[in-house]
């Protein structure tokens, strides 16, 4: 599947997690079922592809998928109108929740390299959703940045530079001064 395909999916998973919104905003829970066939709603899920498509839109979406684009972002602006302490309060859980899952991930490496280095192109997801949550918030600096920061000493610790780990049509999405975790892969 090309950069553009996985894009295109991306706009259907981002208009179903749109359609959702409102109810997983008064929901009590972080992750929500959407459809069998689509990962799981969440904001971090929905924040990196507002981000990937909103960047790319116009090099890879023709203007029917930037239409949509746009209808999707609206929906997600409306749904958080007059709920902005349960957004907040959803991103700083779900931050924590995906900070334990990338630690989690960064602990197998180290234990067993050759066994879960080879994930890190799907794993780094988790990585991108912390990056969009913590950019979500009104002030960032009250995010947990302390334990991403550990985080990030220690896979640069392990950090062989090296070509973009997702579709080339999406690099321009992911500036490798500030996303440096997606150019390369942990050491094995």
């Amino acid at each position: 599947m090309t950069g553009k395909q996985k894009l295109a999916k991306d706009l259907e998973i981002l208009e179903a997690m749109a359609a959702g919104m409102n109810n997983y905003l008064l929901s009590k829970t972080i992750f929500q079922t959407l459809q069998l066939d689509m990962p799981q709603l969440t904001l971090g899920g929905y924040l990196m592809r507002q981000h990937r498509l909103q960047a790319l839109a116009g090099e890879l979406l023709n203007e029917v998928e930037q239409g949509r684009l746009e209808k999707a972002v609206d929906q997600f602006k409306q749904s958080l109108m007059g709920k902005q302490a349960q957004f907040e309060q959803k991103v700083e859980r779900e931050i924590g929740s995906r900070l334990r899952q990338w630690a989690e991930y960064l602990r197998e490496v180290e234990g067993d390299p050759a066994e879960n280095a080879p994930y890190y192109t799907s794993r780094v997801e988790v990585r991108a959703m912390v990056a969009a949550l913590i950019e979500a918030l009104p002030a960032p600096a009250a995010a947990p940045t302390d334990a991403l920061d550990q985080l990030d000493d220690k896979l640069s610790q392990t950090w062989q530079p090296g070509h973009f780990v997702w579709p080339t049509e999406w690099q321009p999405a992911y500036p490798k001064d500030l996303f440096w975790w997606l150019y390369g892969n942990p050491r094995f």
